[in-house]
């Protein structure tokens, strides 16, 4: 058998127009890939393919159906939830064909993922209409936080993606991994819809409000002699909206022309494969290796909340499909030492490792494991090895870079040069980019000019707050793949500015808020947090 790139997809099958029928057989295999679901293998090996069935001769010409080439096409063929008419389900219906813009974005958003998705379903016999619940869920963004800390295109709290076997740590939030959290929202279903005697509306209103939450509202309904269908329970307003809501787009994909609504099309093939890396490596390296943008990297690993992937594994990364080759033979020619650019440190009077680690943007467990050291007890003088971000450059590019970074404007006016940018300048004078974009008036097209003036400081005010800027902020600013990320939270009652400083692992809330340490919150109230995202994940 040979080997060949990791096809994040079940199995690849283009089909032609056929029943809706769970059991309805794809018209024509191209190109079967073996399971998802990852096995020990050398660095670097992929998952092995399987060689396409050969199909028997006909004796009679058979006409083919034409292949479909927009997903939503396939999707519509799988349809299974009941097709309810209530005024639930109408005010979700018309929201979203109110909304078409908005729902033009999710279909762009999920234009990597959508086709993964489709192929986890079908080879679990799953009703294809769950592929559309990450547009209830998330709208699609592997981002997404919620305020009940659930992240992720699927949504899992914590304590539920650890028990699905999602990792969360210092490194990653397994929460945001496309394929692995496709794999464990598929098996949290199944086991919900088992628990529901097959009931795909009580296992939808389960994975939402909780299983807990459910079977207690039946069993007061029992007591009551009343119905325990999903319409006979009195449930919260979100979970009660949920399940009209998956309803309403499982309606509007069946007829769309029914309601004059139009789903953007996405493609119906594998969008990216599966490449073994066998050791942990820089992001950023492992973007320039196979060929793409820092952007697209994140946007299908976006689990990864530091600059490079976890050094305890799992060692793959998702690329484009069209660079899989490229990347897994670039690998092949980089030794694992250089996968991670390493520099020395030497131990100074009053240093910790939590100090040193969080200083160069790496963990305890990582220092701990690379030095070989049993605890938390360094010696001054001692020499430690530490992960570099981005490589280490040499001494002509480092040259380079120094002579050619801005300076923070001593007059409040910037003088563009040569290779300079709005980030670049920002950064050096305490600003985000979108506040020097307002000072200038330049729209995002606008490109720079050497020896163009740019205001840095609008007045003393605005130079006085960039100065104040906490180092989150500054962060975010700098670098948005960074994993601090701004978050509004809601104050509930009993909380204090202590507690929620206290649950989110941050030391600026007041400062950040301009609010009186003195002065009582109000349940209700938002206030901006900008917290670690591995903070997040914790607990």
């Amino acid at each position: 058998m040979r080997w060949g790139i990791i096809a994040a997809s079940c199995w690849f099958v283009l089909a032609g127009c056929q029943s809706l029928s769970p059991e309805a057989t794809p018209a024509k295999p191209v190109t079967p890939v073996a399971s998802t679901a990852p096995e020990a293998a050398p660095e670097n090996a992929a998952t092995p393919v399987a060689e396409p069935t050969k199909v028997a001769a006909e004796t009679t010409p058979v006409t083919e159906p034409e292949p479909i080439t927009n997903i939503w096409l396939r999707i519509q063929q799988g349809l299974h939830l009941p097709d309810v008419d209530n005024e639930k389900v109408r005010v979700q219906r018309d929201w979203y064909i109110r909304n078409q813009a908005y729902m033009d974005r999710v279909a762009e958003r999920a234009d990597w993922y959508l086709f993964h998705i489709v192929e986890s379903l079908e080879a679990a016999g799953m009703p294809l209409d769950l592929a559309l619940l990450p547009i209830v869920e998330s709208a699609y963004q592997p981002y997404a936080y919620s305020r009940s800390r659930a992240a992720g295109m699927w949504q899992f709290i914590p304590s539920t993606g650890r028990l699905y076997g999602l990792p969360i740590n210092w490194w990653q939030d397994g929460r945001r991994d496309v394929v692995r959290s496709t794999d464990a929202a598929i098996r949290y279903l199944k086991r919900l819809n088992q628990m529901f005697d097959g009931d795909w509306l009580l296992a939808m209103a389960a994975y939402n409000g909780g299983e807990g939450t459910i079977l207690r509202a039946m069993e007061k309904n029992r007591k009551k002699g009343l119905p325990t269908d999903f319409w006979s329970l009195n449930l919260r307003t979100e979970t009660s909206a949920y399940v009209p809501k998956m309803i309403a787009l499982s309606q509007l994909l069946r007829e769309p022309e029914k309601y004059g609504f139009n789903w953007k099309p996405v493609q119906n093939e594998v969008r990216f494969a599966r490449v073994a890396v066998g050791s942990q490596i820089d992001l950023k390296l492992a973007a320039e290796l196979a060929g793409i943008s820092a952007d697209t990297l994140y946007q299908l690993n976006p689990h990864y909340v530091r600059w490079a992937t976890d050094p305890e594994g799992p060692h793959d990364l998702l690329v484009p499909v069209e660079k899989a080759e490229q990347f897994q033979f670039a690998l092949q020619s980089l030794p694992v030492e250089k996968r991670v650019q390493w520099g020395v440190y030497t131990v100074k009077s009053g240093d910790t490792l939590g100090g040193i680690a969080s200083k160069h943007k790496t963990s305890v467990a990582q220092l701990r494991s690379t030095n070989n050291l049993k605890g938390n007890l360094i010696n001054i003088g001692q020499t430690l090895l530490i992960p570099r971000q981005g490589g280490q450059p040499n001494k002509d590019t480092r040259l380079a870079a120094e002579s050619s970074s801005p300076r923070p404007a001593a007059n409040g006016v910037h003088t563009v040069r040569e290779g300079e940018n709005l980030w670049s300048i920002a950064r050096a004078n305490g600003l985000s980019v979108n506040q020097l974009r307002m000072l200038n008036q330049l729209a995002e097209s606008d490109l720079l000019r050497p020896g163009q003036l740019l205001k840095v400081h609008s007045n003393a005010r605005l130079a006085s707050a960039a100065s104040k800027r906490s180092k989150e902020e500054i962060q975010l600013a700098a670098n948005p793949h960074l994993s601090v990320k701004k978050i509004q939270y809601t104050v509930r009652n009993g909380d204090s500015l202590s507690r929620i400083a206290d649950k989110f692992s941050v030391s600026d809330l007041s400062k950040w808020n301009r609010w009186d340490k003195n002065k009582v919150l109000r349940p209700g109230q938002k206030l901006t947090v900008y917290v670690d995202q591995a903070n997040l994940s914790g607990g």
